[in-house]
């Protein structure tokens, strides 16, 4: 979880966020984003093109998980920013174009390079499967919670 953790920002660690829809909580975190200098004007734009086009939302055991992303161009410094909330939000699944997903947890990616995004996602979708972990953080009140899991997964090895 190395390349995660390294690639989080308390600032951008979002808990129990209250949001109508997916485009209000994109533009929320894709704000929060621009406003700290991690990506240029337009991204929020170009994540929700993108989510347009290839949903992120994926339905997990327990919960629905988002990953929404936009191009590389966008980026000024890699982050991502998660959030966590207290009402699911709808996102179509990644699947599926035409199936929903009631999403708890979502990751938005800004990441500057082509491997870089492939291996933070494939340490995404580690993450995602155990059960455990994502209801830690589907539940964390607080950034130190959510951080608190990454940390414990790196002092593991995972």
């Amino acid at each position: 979880m190395g390349d995660i953790a390294s690639l989080l920002n308390r600032d951008l660690v979002h808990c129990q966020v209250a949001a109508a829809d997916k485009n209000e909580l994109l533009k929320k975190m894709s704000t929060a984003m621009h406003e700290q200098g991690y990506v240029k004007e337009g991204y929020i734009e170009g994540v929700l093109a993108r989510e347009a086009a290839s949903p992120t939302g994926l339905q997990l055991e327990v919960y629905g998980c988002a990953i929404p992303h936009s191009e590389m161009s966008y980026v000024n410094k890699p982050v991502i920013s998660v959030a966590t909330l207290s009402n699911a939000v709808t996102f179509n699944r990644m699947d599926d174009f035409k199936a929903v997903v009631d999403v708890r947890l979502v990751f938005m990616l800004a990441v500057d390079e082509g491997l870089k995004q492939v291996n933070t996602l494939q340490t995404l979708m580690l993450l995602l499967q155990d059960n455990e972990k994502v209801a830690e953080l589907v539940q964390a009140t607080n950034s130190d919670e959510i951080l608190n899991v990454f940390d414990t997964l790196e002092k593991a090895g995972k």
